[in-house]
């Protein structure tokens, strides 16, 4: 049986490093450790999805809603064995894992994370030009977020299919052929905020703390994303009375302009409309996920540009602080 090694950058080692020294500040390093390539599954350790899951409120069975680019590859859940995932308590565990259009398949479980710094390093903002994990077969990805980083602060912190999160990123084949993925398990709109109440209707208003990615050159690279000021991180704000969504995802040198949301509408567990970046029109497309504790928790989509591949982005994160059920107004203002 193959173990899937888990990698981290040098960064990320050093975060836990000196969190696991008590808490001070770690210098991160000027440059990324080398990361050993990532293998593929064997076809005999991934099986369906297990049927449930104890200890959580909801069928673990649900299928992943994927959005991804078949000619590259397509994001699933599976159930893996313990013996792979390393450090699991249950006999197999449901997981998300990318299929590449061979059929090769890899677990997303500590590879491909983007560095996140914490309060235990030396600096703030995440770095915008992030190290991509790479496969023996030449392929190349970043994909968001394990558990294991600061849950505080994490985007789509989530760490696996049961849990009921969402998966976003980017995988570029041997060839360059891209695909920016998001997925997850889908958001049940009768059960989201404020559907209770409200005849199985959403209500109420939300703001979910988002990062993202764009291809430049070749390589990844991630929006604005400060641990220490809340004014520099992407934020978009649902409002389930109006069925509006409003925010900006904020850019730097690496990222580009930023993205700002236009007239986008929310219909059930899913979003449309339009977005503008550096002058340029486009439109995102989007969908809510989990089904643990709040149902819709998560989100993930992505923007395109037409005839601007550089613009083009996938994003996702979760809810900042817990949703106001109770808010009437109609506006897209954030959430303190």
């Amino acid at each position: 049986m193959k173990l899937i090694l888990k990698t981290v950058s040098a960064a990320s080692l050093a975060a836990v490093l000196g969190a696991c020294a008590g808490g001070g500040a770690v210098h991160i390093p000027d440059s990324t450790a080398t990361m050993p390539t990532v293998s593929p599954l064997n076809v005999s350790d991934v099986q369906p999805l297990q049927g449930s899951y104890t200890g959580h409120n909801f069928n673990a069975a649900q299928p992943v809603s994927s959005h991804s680019n078949p000619a590259v590859g397509t994001l699933k859940a599976v159930s893996l064995p313990k013996e792979v995932l390393l450090n699991v308590y249950n006999d197999r565990k449901n997981v998300f894992i990318y299929e590449t259009a061979d059929g090769k398949q890899y677990a997303l479980l500590g590879t491909g994370n983007p560095f996140v710094p914490t309060a235990a390093t030396s600096v703030s903002v995440a770095p915008p030009r992030v190290k991509m994990s790479e496969t023996a077969a030449g392929d190349k990805f970043i994909v968001c977020c394990d558990q294991f980083y600061n849950s505080r602060f994490i985007p789509a912190r989530v760490g696996d299919h049961d849990d009921g999160g969402v998966r976003y990123g980017v995988w570029i084949s041997a060839s360059g052929r891209v695909d920016m993925f998001y997925g997850g398990t889908p958001a049940v709109p009768a059960q989201m905020l404020g559907a209770s109440g409200n005849g199985g209707v959403p209500r109420g208003k939300a703001t979910y703390e988002v990062a993202a990615f764009r291809v430049r050159d070749g390589q990844a690279v991630m929006s604005t994303h400060d641990v220490a000021n809340t004014a520099n991180r992407s934020l978009l704000t649902v409002n389930f009375n109006s069925r509006k969504m409003g925010g900006t995802i904020l850019g730097n040198a690496e990222f580009g302009d930023n993205i700002v949301f236009g007239d986008v509408s929310v219909d059930g567990a899913s979003f449309s409309g339009s977005v503008t970046s550096a002058g340029v029109s486009g439109q995102v497309e989007g969908s809510f996920y989990g089904r643990n504790h709040t149902t819709g928790s998560y989100i993930g989509g992505r923007a395109v540009f037409n005839g601007r591949n550089d613009l083009d982005s996938v994003f996702g994160g979760s809810i900042r602080r817990q949703g106001q059920a109770s808010y009437v107004g109609d506006d897209v203002n954030h959430l303190d």
